[in-house]
């Protein structure tokens, strides 16, 4: 994790993942002892985050967890929809974390099953 000054002369913080990937963040500041606080709260942020006991779960366990409730509480073609929906859905991403799915990923499933609906 480091910090690094843009031509633009915003500070922004690089990190790696647990995935492997490196992420930047801006600090959206441009004194370099304000980027630096912005930098120790990150830190302490992601400590805490990473301490903290976290169950990950992924799209097919929770696909199944979510449609045994929807059995008891929803009628049988709201339960044969989700089902559906879960299914397109997990064939389109695979089965990853469900923290892993992000906003554009699911907004491109939900049109693709849309279509198949």
């Amino acid at each position: 994790m480091f910090l690094s000054k843009r031509p633009s002369g915003y500070y922004y913080i690089f990190y790696d993942k647990p995935d492997g990937k490196r992420c930047c963040v801006s600090t959206k500041a441009k004194k370099k002892s304000d980027a630096q606080k912005f930098l120790n709260d990150f830190q302490n942020n992601l400590r805490i985050a990473s301490e903290s006991k976290v169950i990950f779960t992924d799209l097919k366990s929770f696909s199944f967890e979510y449609l045994k409730f929807s059995e008891k509480f929803h009628t049988s073609k709201t339960h044969y929809m989700l089902k559906i929906i879960l299914e397109q859905f997990e064939d389109h991403l695979g089965n990853p974390a469900l923290n892993g799915i992000t906003n554009r990923a699911g907004m491109l499933s939900a049109c693709w099953a849309n279509r198949l609906l």
